[in-house]
């Protein structure tokens, strides 16, 4: 008898924890593609130049973002203002006003995506490139750390950095 207690208990204990192992890969499955429709969201709304939209993906409209240039691109800067720090800061608010005010058309294009999350905090990150126009004007890694909240996921801080194609060639191919 406590052989058969032991094995009902083993299956009913296996059942439940594959139920709940099914519900947390759903779970996590479609949080994951909450994120990946994140960077969707956010490059299409740089390229259509909405700051409304774009708004909406952040934590607040203040969030930091920081870019920090190679040593390489610093350097060809510094050649003629020597004095020049290769960090940029700004807010996700001063970013899109800038590309909104823009008169070319402004496109960040995702290469590599890789996502981080346990469906309640998570990282974002990806190799980049910033256009104007047709022009590449930089490139390079960027990463975004997030949060699910209210059903969706927010942008939390964004931190970049700064490559300029002129000094060191972009490693992708460019595709529309």
């Amino acid at each position: 008898m406590e052989n058969i207690l032991r094995a009902l208990f083993l299956s009913l204990t296996l059942f439940i924890c594959n139920i709940f192992g099914s519900f947390a890969q759903n779970f996590t499955a479609e949080r994951s593609k909450l994120l990946n429709d994140l960077v969707v969201e956010f490059t299409e709304s740089i390229s259509a130049k909405d700051s409304v939209r774009f708004k909406k993906l952040l934590f607040h409209d203040n969030i930091s973002f920081v870019g920090i240039m190679s040593e390489k691109t610093e350097g060809s800067i510094k050649k003629t203002h020597p004095d020049f720090q290769g960090v940029s800061v700004s807010t996700g608010s001063k970013f899109i006003r800038e590309i909104v005010n823009s008169k070319e058309p402004k496109t960040e294009k995702v290469f590599n995506l890789r996502i981080n999350s346990d469906g309640v905090i998570g990282s974002v990150s990806f190799d980049y490139c910033f256009l104007s126009g047709d022009k590449m004007i930089q490139w390079g890694n960027e990463l975004w750390n997030v949060v699910y909240t209210e059903d969706q996921w927010l942008i939390k801080d964004v931190v970049f950095s700064i490559r300029f194609p002129a000094e060191e060639p972009f490693p992708y191919q460019l595709t529309d």
